[in-house]
């Protein structure tokens, strides 16, 4: 009957005392700025709207993937297996905010054209929709206890993803070109071993970000590239 308790309440509080942790964390989504400088601009203008349709969690989630725990007088021990999803409260800026940013940013460098404010002074608009952004790591942690010797072992798997992003490219109120982009590009794509849960969740969060950064950067080089050759 103990066992049978304990193995229901770690079950429930598990998920959610990493979640209520991780829920403390606010990482920074970061564009690296290492494109070729192209200082011949055209004369064209191209107003940006940036439409967010992602189906996203506000807060990370975290997913049991199994438990099991061995309560005994001599020796125990007990294992976590989750799914760490990242959400849309755990970064900053917004990812819309950031793409809008990242893509003014991008076109000052290798764009062929010039971003304007106002869309009846442009001679193009680019409807940029965000249609998925799903970011996630699994997580594994255990501890083996035999008499007064313990073990414990925290462990990262390779961080997955992708983002979704369907573009427009409109003239005179008329789509004149489409393409739907996506990227899984992974800021860390090897399993990571910490000597602390603190640790690991610092790095799981930071590593969660740094892909998504990444590959929202390969879409935004991508559409930009794109939309030289389309207006040539």
């Amino acid at each position: 009957m103990w066992f049978l308790i304990l193995a229901l309440s770690s079950s429930c509080i598990g998920p959610y005392a990493l979640q209520h942790s991780l829920g403390e964390y606010k990482v920074p989504l970061d564009y690296t700025i290492d494109s070729k400088l192209d200082t011949l601009k055209g004369d064209c203008k191209i107003h940006l709207k940036v439409i967010d349709k992602l189906n996203l969690n506000d807060t990370t989630k975290v997913t049991e993937g199994g438990f099991f725990i061995m309560p005994l007088i001599i020796a125990g021990g007990y294992k976590y297996d989750f799914t760490v999803t990242l959400g849309k409260k755990s970064v900053q800026p917004s990812f819309s905010e950031f793409i809008l940013n990242s893509f003014q940013l991008e076109v000052k460098r290798s764009g062929d054209f010039n971003i304007s404010k106002k869309s009846f002074r442009s001679d193009y608009i680019i409807e940029m929709t965000l249609l998925d952004c799903q970011i996630s790591t699994q997580y594994h942690k255990d501890r083996i206890r035999y008499g007064r010797n313990s073990k414990e072992n925290w462990i990262l798997k390779p961080v997955k993803g992708i983002i979704k992003i369907e573009v427009r490219l409109i003239e005179k109120k008329k789509t004149v070109f489409y393409k739907l982009y996506s990227s899984t590009k992974s800021s860390q794509p090897e399993i990571q071993r910490f000597n602390s849960e603190t640790e690991m969740n610092k790095k799981m969060m930071a590593d969660l970000a740094k892909t998504a950064s990444l590959e929202i950067k390969e879409i935004v080089e991508s559409i930009i590239l794109d939309i030289n050759e389309q207006i040539k």
